[in-house]
């Protein structure tokens, strides 16, 4: 299976997932569609999963729903409701956000594959796998640089306390020790000085075989 993220962040995220059959999803669709077309094959997208509604999650939609490509968005699942799609097994998850938000464990019935995506939350749900071949999690910024930030009067938002700290996200690894992740894509970073790119990877290399930070154009065979 191969990933590729096409953006990662508030200024949109999207990441495409292909396996070895060349079979397709999406995971959000926050781009402009000139982007995202190049890297789709249309007969082959099973699905595109849409966190929530703002826009960084949902710019390039519309474009797709003139070709009538499947989509599953916070309108139309269930938590804890399966569902499939091609060769995707699809169980979303309610997240908690500023507006009504799910992530998503998918299971590649062709590779036999585990995937995580979870953004724009401040809550992680319990997992009952034991093993994720891929885990996309956002860590969005620092709680100490956030307040440090505060202190000095140099925020411009506090937005990203909607978002998953670097703190919370290894909080909630450690909660899980028998939890075995092979690849680890830490996304939607803070591109505003509240989280150091340069550290992460060795502060999370703990929690899995390979960490990798999800900046544009990063690809991944899984």
């Amino acid at each position: 299976m191969k990933m590729k993220v096409l953006g990662s962040g508030s200024d949109g995220n999207c990441i495409i997932l292909t396996d070895d059959t060349g079979h397709q999803i999406m995971l959000d669709c926050g781009l402009k569609s000139n982007i995202i077309v190049p890297n789709v094959e249309f007969h082959m997208l099973d699905c595109i999963l849409i966190t929530h509604a703002h826009q960084d999650h949902l710019k390039g939609a519309d474009y797709f729903k003139k070709f009538y490509v499947d989509m599953l968005t916070w309108g139309n699942v269930e938590d804890g409701k399966r569902v499939t799609k091609g060769n995707w097994q699809i169980l979303p998850m309610r997240l908690v956000h500023n507006v009504e938000c799910f992530g998503f464990l998918i299971y590649n019935k062709i590779e036999k594959k585990k995937i995580l995506y979870v953004t724009d939350t401040t809550f992680i749900p319990n997992l009952s796998t034991k093993l994720l071949d891929l885990c996309i999690i956002e860590c969005n910024y620092d709680e100490d640089v956030f307040y440090a930030f505060a202190e000095q009067d140099r925020l411009t938002n506090n937005g990203c306390l909607n978002h998953l700290s670097k703190q919370q996200l290894l909080e909630y690894f450690e909660m899980y020790p028998d939890l075995k992740i092979k690849n680890l894509v830490l996304s939607h970073l803070s591109r505003s000085g509240l989280v150091n790119f340069k550290t992460l990877t060795s502060e999370f290399s703990q929690f899995a075989d390979n960490v990798l930070i999800a900046l544009k154009g990063a690809e991944l065979s899984v």
